[in-house]
């Protein structure tokens, strides 16, 4: 049997009639399970919403179907993805209203509802109403809806209340609308403007005083939800660093995205080497705007930061022919691909990422973890490793470079990413040593502000912050900090800035250091091992590591002790 749309809709409506909430399909009953292409729209009581979004998370889970994209519009919106690659967005909704303007309410239409087969569908009356109220959002009526509208009219004027129901929902246009809907698909069909029908919804209103209560109420429902669409829109932002990436591949790219985020709403911004500030301001807003109706920006540029932090945002990298990284910004974790098809690589990539939501860790604080190791250990591999191995259930992965920094431009540990020059030692001058003190002060203060700061990183509630030596490279390595007073004052930093939860010290033996990047000397690698066993580490639990494993077997280990100290917290 294939997983696919019919295997998980059968298997979200048997756990929906057992549930026993009211619930009917508004529009396109007879795709419902088949047409891939097809939208899933159902109604269900408002108090109900809670109960039918857990039942289709529970469907969802026992089929082995990947929630992709979930949207608050005038409805509420969920993109799923079967294990067969069919797609299947199901619309809910709790209200048919034109703006903030109400038609129908879900408690009529569900009294209304008649049973076709294994599903409950709404009325021909209301699925009448529901289709010339979507057509009203286009000012637009398709071919298909048309067809639609002319087998309904048959059935709903067989039932003696669909004129008072048309009234009490169009005025004067009710009357009318039987006489019309007949002749849509006749070649002397009427004439009318879509005018006739926004003046009616504008005046019921003022006729009704409980639809009168009902559009202010839906006006101010609107503008709280407007105020969280701006802060945080449902479409998706994806930097492509790719030399071989074509304007074709970023158009199939687009259309493959085409389910979930639109292409009529999505946008192509191509790099530019002189970017002057209207070209920026340009596109910043066509960017917003797209992102904004749910559209997917894809930015054609190695460069970062167009956007504010808040957007969903991917990077996707391409360093080796055919080899494809990922990188999720929410969740900060990491997938490799391989494919011929760069487009469907990335697709794959992307669909992988987005789906992999981090739950929500139990805790008021992330958990800090340091990798501690010379040069050629293997840390940045093993960062690389736990940010693709780590679970959802740890929560939010980040990954910080020397410091764990406020929240801004994430950092990951790309693979081949360029080795900084190695540096020399700094001379002992009084200049030098002060302007090294000055620094040491700096970035003690912006570790703690990290931990203290409104916008920190040790701060972000359930998440695993990785951090790359930290401030032990002052004792470990104090040319490459630029560092040239004393070692007890970076010790004395050390106790005042935050301490790590997890210290992992990665043990590798001189040969297998040598062989892997060679930049450091004999003698350097004796003085930073013997500096490494003499330094002092501040933490709850320090973890020594065989750094001559393979990475993989390395971050299991340290998601082991992870997960070990999340309990115990």
């Amino acid at each position: 049997m294939s997983h696919g749309r019919a295997s998980f809709l059968g298997l979200f409506v048997t756990k929906l009639e057992e549930s026993g909430i009211a619930w009917c399909c508004l529009r396109n009953h007879q795709e419902f399970f088949e047409d891939s292409r097809s939208d899933v729209d159902l109604m269900v009581l408002p108090e109900d919403r809670r109960l039918f979004e857990r039942i289709l998370s529970k469907a969802a889970r026992d089929s082995g179907t990947r929630l992709l994209q979930k949207a608050d519009y005038l409805n509420r919106s969920l993109t799923y993805l079967t294990p067969a690659g069919e797609w299947v967005r199901i619309d809910y909704e709790t209200e048919i209203r034109w703006g903030i303007f109400p038609v129908l309410s879900a408690r009529e239409v569900l009294c209304r509802r008649i049973r076709a087969k294994n599903l409950w569908i709404a009325n021909p009356m209301d699925e009448s109403i529901v289709l010339w109220v979507a057509a009203l959002f286009r000012n637009h009526l398709s071919e298909r809806y048309r067809s639609r509208l002319v087998e309904l009219v048959s059935e709903a004027s067989k039932n003696p209340l669909w004129n008072g129901i048309l009234q009490r929902t169009f005025g004067g246009v009710g009357a009318l609308l039987p006489t019309w809907q007949s002749l849509l698909t006749s070649p002397t069909q009427l004439a009318w403007d879509w005018l006739d029908f926004k003046l009616a919804l504008w005046t019921q209103p003022l006729l009704h005083p409980l639809k009168a209560m009902a559009t202010w109420k839906y006006f101010f429902l609107d503008l709280k939800r407007l105020g969280i669409r701006l802060l945080r829109p449902p479409g998706l932002l994806i930097y492509l660093d790719s030399a071989a990436w074509q304007k074709s591949d970023s158009i199939e790219f687009l259309w493959l995205l085409d389910p979930i985020f639109p292409m009529a709403k999505s946008l192509r911004i191509e790099s530019r080497s002189n970017q002057g500030t209207l070209y920026r301001v340009r596109h910043r807003l066509r960017a917003f705007r797209s992102l904004f109706k749910g559209g997917a920006v894809l930015i054609c540029s190695s460069s970062s930061g167009i956007l504010p932090e808040r957007f969903k945002t991917l990077w996707l990298r391409s360093l080796n022919p055919g080899q494809w990284d990922g990188a999720s910004r929410q969740s900060g974790g990491m997938l490799r691909i391989s494919e011929r098809s760069a487009p469907k690589a990335c697709f794959d990539l992307l669909t992988k990422l987005i789906s992999a939501e981090p739950a929500v860790r139990k805790g008021s604080t992330a958990l800090f973890c340091v990798l501690l190791g010379l040069d050629g250990s293997g840390k940045t591999t093993l960062a690389r490793a736990l940010a693709t191995m780590a679970p959802s259930e740890l929560g939010v992965f980040r990954y910080h470079h020397f410091l764990p920094r406020n929240r801004g431009v994430p950092e990951f540990p790309w693979p081949q990413q360029l080795s900084a020059a190695k540096k020399s030692s700094p001379t002992k001058g009084p200049a030098n040593v002060l302007l090294s003190l000055l620094r040491l002060v700096r970035n003690t203060l912006r570790a703690s502000w990290a931990c203290w700061g409104w916008r920190g990183c040790l701060r972000e509630t359930g998440a695993v912050v990785v951090v790359d030596r930290y401030l032990y490279n002052y004792l470990l390595d104090p040319a490459s900090v630029s560092y040239s007073g004393p070692s007890s004052l970076a010790r004395l930093a050390l106790r005042w800035a935050p301490r790590p939860d997890l210290i992992f010290v990665l043990e590798t033996s001189p040969r297998l250091l040598a062989g892997r990047k060679g930049e450091l000397s004999a003698q350097e690698m004796e003085i930073q091992s013997h500096r490494l066993k003499e330094m002092p580490l501040f933490a709850r639990k320090i973890v020594s590591l065989d750094g001559s494993l393979p990475p993989e077997l390395l971050a299991g280990q340290c998601l082991e002790e992870i997960s070990r100290l999340n309990v115990s917290s």
